[in-house]
């Protein structure tokens, strides 16, 4: 995994991290996972209990394609894992599918507000209580008065977005309530109007500027970019005859 990831930002596929059981005084460093921004398939958490999975500036998990479980699909799945430091996913601002949290003795997992994140149904099954978690930070408590955090510390919080969007927000995404205050449908959040190039990150693709759903025929997709042929023969020196 290590070899795999290290470095990596964009995961065209599926993203699993399974079965990373301790033995004796055996721990598992993943920080090279923390580079991961987009995952176009799904997340895998299965049968590990390494201490942390530190997915920190994971943005989006796409669910191309999903995990099948039980006759029922997941952009994303935690089952049979135990992670007292949490799954830390501060920066996770969608999941384009169903979620589920099985057999859980994952800390701070229970904190989390799913349906602000997911596309889809949330199922949690709560069959054993996390031993010794610890409780969020102070500073993760949000207007309810409840703390909302993906691990211990002030910089894991989850940051949930009370604003009411008017009904007619494709995707449900906005920048400040009323009419006038929707984002564009392929934007990831936005600072601006309803323009595809004041997106704060894309839902698909960016070109020139713009997030779009699909590359124009000039180009092809290179992770969340649409690269043209032509550039690609330039910086390449391939004589495109």
């Amino acid at each position: 995994m290590r070899r795999l990831y290290s470095g990596c930002t964009f995961v065209h596929g599926n993203l699993e991290i399974t079965h990373m059981e301790s033995r004796g005084d055996t721990t598992f460093d993943l920080s090279f996972l923390e580079t991961i921004e987009v995952v176009t398939g799904y997340v895998l958490i299965l049968n590990n209990d390494a201490d942390v999975i530190p997915l920190t500036n994971l943005v989006q998990i796409r669910g191309e394609s999903l995990f099948q479980y039980k006759g029922n699909h997941y952009a994303f799945s935690v089952i049979l894992s135990q992670n007292k430091g949490g799954l830390q996913m501060p920066s996770l601002k969608e999941i384009n599918g169903n979620v589920m949290i099985s057999h859980w003795s994952v800390c701070f997992t229970n904190t989390i507000e799913w349906d602000v994140l997911a596309k889809g149904s949330v199922t949690q099954i709560y069959e054993r209580k996390p031993d010794d978690c610890d409780e969020c930070d102070a500073a993760c408590t949000d207007e309810e008065g409840t703390r909302r955090c993906w691990g211990p510390g002030p910089d894991l919080c989850q940051t949930v977005n009370r604003m009411e969007c008017a009904w007619f927000c494709q995707n449900g995404t906005c920048f400040e309530e009323g009419m006038l205050g929707c984002c564009h449908p392929e934007c990831l959040g936005c600072n601006d109007g309803w323009i595809d190039t004041a997106c704060e990150y894309c839902r698909h693709y960016r070109y020139q500027g713009h997030c779009i759903p699909n590359c124009p025929p000039e180009t092809f997709p290179y992770m969340d970019q649409c690269i043209r042929y032509e550039d690609y023969y330039e910086a390449h020196d391939i004589n495109n005859t």
